[in-house]
This record gives C-alpha cells, structure tokens and sequence, in this order.
C-alpha cells in the first residue's frame, strides 16, 4: 500500500533562499518567476505574486526520511526544472526513473554525467531519464517503456481521445464526451 506525506514549500535550489512565486491556481501557471522559467517577470498580469522562501529537494527527502534510491522523480514546475536539480546531490540520492518536462540542455548533460540515460520524450514534452543502475538493465526497461507509450497512443487514436495539442496549449477537439483524465481545457 502506498502512501505519501504533502510537503507545503516552494522547491527551489538552495534552502533559504528567496525568489518570487506567482500562483495561478485557474490556470496551471504557478511557479518561481525569472527570465529562466515559463513564469517569466510581467508575463501573467493578476497573478498572485509573493516573495517566498525555497527549501532544496534532497532537504525535502532529508526531513521525510527517504532512502537513498528512489523508484520515480516526476518533475514538472513549469520551466524551473534547472533550478531544481541544478545543484541537487545525486550522490546522496538516486532516482532510478525520471519524467523531467522540457529540461534544458545543461540539465540534460548534468543528468548524463551523473549517470543518467535519456530514453525518450513523447507525451507532454516530458522526458523519460533512467539511471544506469536500474534494476534489469536500462535497454530492456526502455524498450519497455517505448512500446509502453506507442501502445497507450494506439488505444488513445482507436479510441478517438488522442490529445492533440496545438503551440498554443489548446486543443483541437471537441472533448466533452471524454472521461476526465483524458480531457483538454482550453485556456480562458
């Protein structure tokens, strides 16, 4: 049985440290504003915007008592993926899968330096990272993980609930029959 502890904190690279945190509950937007995340200064007018103290991720698992290898890291914050992980200890901790939305390319070659492979990126821009000691091996784990995705796109196409979003995160159906996990919204 699974259970799971909700930490309230802004997650951010350095404990202590301060940065502007806007919250767009409506929207999905919230997040750390700065030029390097999708949360850019100015960029969402009426914003909730406070400034906020950060507490670092391997201190988060510290004061949860997490063990040293953990199966899965989903990591979305809309942009501040780098901020993240930029300095986070992977000695101290490994994630044997990761799903890592959109990282840019001096995290990617952060993650391959510390023992990470890149599997592949197919839904939601996000990306499928394994560590060199996953259990098994990573080839077989990936070529998993591949025919995993290709088959759930096939049931989504046969079923006619593929998402299909467009640049601008819209969707280009109509999804009012769909169940919910797999329904769009469009941004107001």
């Amino acid at each position: 049985r699974r259970t799971c502890t909700v930490v309230g904190a802004v997650v951010g690279r350095q404990t202590g440290e301060v940065v502007r945190y806007q919250s767009r509950l409506t929207s999905g937007r919230s997040g750390i504003i700065a030029n390097t995340t999708d949360n850019k200064p100015g960029a969402h007018p009426g914003a909730e915007q406070y400034r906020h103290e950060v507490v670092a991720l391997a201190d988060v698992l510290e004061a949860q008592g997490a063990p040293q290898t953990i199966d899965y890291l989903s990591l979305d914050v809309e942009g501040a993926e780098d901020i993240v992980l930029g300095d986070f200890p992977f000695t101290r901790y490994t994630f044997l899968a990761m799903t890592i939305e959109r990282p840019k390319e001096s995290l990617r070659e952060k993650l391959r330096k510390e023992g990470y492979i890149y599997v592949h990126s197919r839904l939601f821009d996000d990306e499928l990272w394994l560590h060199r000691s996953f259990p098994g091996g990573v080839a077989p784990a990936a070529e998993r993980a591949n025919t995993s995705v290709a088959q759930w796109q096939s049931v989504q196409q046969a079923q006619g609930t593929a998402l299909n979003w467009g640049k601008s995160n819209t969707c280009e159906q109509d999804d009012s029959d769909l169940p919910l996990h797999s329904k769009c919204f469009q941004d107001d």
